[in-house]
């Protein structure tokens, strides 16, 4: 599991990793976001998206709505109170609104119960 955004990208640090299709490829098309954001290379390093990412979790401050290496044992949709109850491995529990599971598309999966 990462300890931050990037999926693949946070993983890959290795001299000449990069991406293989050009700007704006790898853009959000929210107008807010690349609007500010300056590209330093057509096609990005690790290290770029890295930051490109955590630009992007700033301006929309999902920050403190992301539980990074966290188990999840079992998420429950309320249908009187339209939340989730969650539960964590480590025993914690939540309430949201929504509930997105990024394991990611090369990560091993594992959906809770």
């Amino acid at each position: 599991m990462a300890s931050d955004y990037g999926g693949v990208w946070y993983w890959n640090r290795y001299p000449g990793a990069r991406v293989d299709s050009a700007v704006p490829h790898y853009e959000f098309s929210d107008s807010g976001l690349w609007r500010e954001w300056t590209w330093k290379q057509r096609f990005p390093g690790s290290a770029e998206i890295r930051d490109y990412f955590s630009y992007v979790a700033d301006k929309w401050g999902l920050r403190k709505d992301t539980h990074f290496n966290t188990h999840i044992s079992k998420a429950v949709w309320d249908e009187q109170t339209k939340r989730w109850a969650i539960e964590s491995k480590d025993g914690k529990r939540y309430v949201a609104r929504y509930f997105l599971l990024n394991t990611g598309f090369a990560a091993k999966r594992h959906v809770p119960e």
